[in-house]
Formats: C-alpha cells, sequence, structure tokens
C-alpha cells in the first residue's frame, strides 16, 4: 500500500503526459493538413491571399490557428517565361495543456508554440 501511494502521483503523471502528448501530436498534424490543403488550393488561386487563409482555416483547422501566406512574385505575373513561383502557407497555434499544467506553469512553460508549413509551386 505505502509503495502505491508514493508512486501514484509519477504514473499519473506519466499518463497525464501522454495524453497531452497526443493533443500536442493531433493539433500538429492538423495545422500541417491544413497548411497543405491552402498551398494547394493557392497554388491554382493566387489572385487573393484572404480567400486562401479561409481555405485554409476552413479545412480542419484546430481553434485559435493564425495564418500566414507568402507567394513569389511569380506566382502573380504569368507571363514572364522561366520564373517560377511558389505559394508559402504556413500555420501556428500556442498549445496549451491541460491535464500537466499546473506542473508545467511550475517550471516557467505553461504553453507551447506550434507551427506547421507548405511550399508550393503555382500552376497559373
Amino acid at each position: 500500500m505505502v509503495e502505491f501511494a508514493l508512486a501514484l502521483p509519477f504514473l499519473l503523471m506519466i499518463m497525464l503526459g501522454t495524453i497531452d502528448a497526443g493533443r500536442l501530436f493531433f493539433d500538429y498534424l492538423d495545422l500541417r493538413s491544413a497548411a497543405v490543403e491552402g498551398a494547394q488550393w493557392g497554388s491554382h488561386n493566387t489572385a487573393d491571399t484572404g480567400a486562401i487563409s479561409a481555405r485554409t482555416l476552413g479545412s480542419g483547422a484546430p481553434p485559435g490557428t493564425s495564418v500566414a501566406v507568402s507567394m513569389d512574385p511569380g506566382c502573380l505575373s504569368a507571363t514572364t517565361p522561366g520564373v517560377a513561383g511558389y505559394v508559402k502557407v504556413t500555420t501556428s497555434k500556442t498549445f496549451t495543456p491541460f491535464t500537466t499544467s499546473f506542473f508545467l506553469a511550475r517550471f516557467g512553460k505553461g504553453s507551447f508554440p506550434l507551427s506547421a508549413s507548405s511550399t508550393m509551386r503555382c500552376m497559373t
């Protein structure tokens, strides 16, 4: 009984940390998937960066995600031969664990920045 009482807090922290690590991983996968979707759509529709951001956020990005879109000049002028243009979509979010936040806040790390980006060649 005494050994179990001494080991229980450590076992709970390992279990709760695993749950938060899984949530962090799934949020990163969602960020990456949204960035790829936005870059694919943006490679065909280069006229409006606001529409690319809206498409990125609407494709399953986690709540609280911010989107940054950048384009090379080659994307905007298809009349220049031999100049390849690229569109880059970057998604970012601050991840806050809910099971181990009380423990991590004591060490000054209550949240983690997550970001993912995707770059694709413009097809216009």
